[in-house]
């Protein structure tokens, strides 16, 4: 008995190591495919938001950004929709400091919308729909880090959100860098399992809540 609990406690172990090492192949193939990908005139660049460090950009959100203002530089995009809201439900959002990060940068103002009400992927692309469908955009460059493109991308296609993928550098040590992919195949695992089941396109509901952003709770 005990060795038939051994044989199957091993082959889950192997089983899931397999599944999470697809993932993190996954992952990284996503970003390599768009690293070399041709950059067309569009009019809209989304730059996804991270979590802020005590109020203020983090290295990992400075490269998006950063990364972002290549387009610019480029004039293959010349407006940026920033993506982030307030997660710990105080201070300044995400979006609003990555405005003032651009703005110091010589940014013009005009040029950027903030979306400053979403607090994960999902908020985000669901919230970026709506105002991509008002200013009749697309496609639109996505722009985020290499490791959260893939999760990202899924997210807006299933949001029905035309993007281009734009990867930013990894930021921070070797540790650092190895935590956010864990941690991303972690977050894109249980996005292929659970969440992708639940989320609709906001086209299929007329009158569509961007707060309600999974099919159970608009059915409630």
């Amino acid at each position: 008995m005990m060795r038939f609990v051994k044989t199957v406690f091993i082959g889950l172990t192997s089983l899931s190591l397999s599944m999470f090492s697809g993932i993190l192949v996954l992952i990284v193939g996503t970003w390599m495919s768009w690293e070399n990908a041709e950059h067309p005139p569009l009019t809209v660049a989304v730059i996804l938001g991270k979590r802020l460090d005590n109020g203020q950009i983090s290295p990992a959100l400075s490269a998006r950004l950063d990364k972002a203002m290549t387009l610019y530089d480029e004039e293959v995009a010349s407006y940026f929709v920033l993506s982030g809201g307030v997660p710990q439900g105080e201070g300044d959002s995400e979006a609003q400091a990555m405005k003032a990060y651009l703005q110091e940068r010589g940014f013009p103002t005009a040029h950027l919308i903030l979306e400053n009400q979403s607090t994960t992927t999902i908020d985000n692309l669901y919230y970026c729909k709506l105002l991509l469908d008002s200013l009749d955009c697309k496609p639109v460059y996505l722009v985020t880090s290499q490791s959260h493109l893939c999760r990202a991308m899924l997210i807006a296609e299933r949001c029905g959100v035309s993007a281009i993928g734009v990867p930013a550098e990894m930021a921070g040590n070797a540790l650092e860098v190895c935590y956010e992919y864990l941690y991303e195949a972690a977050c894109l695992a249980y996005f292929l399992a659970v969440e992708q089941w639940d989320m609709v396109n906001p086209d299929d509901i007329p009158s569509y809540n961007p707060q309600l952003k999974y099919a159970f709770a608009l059915r409630r």
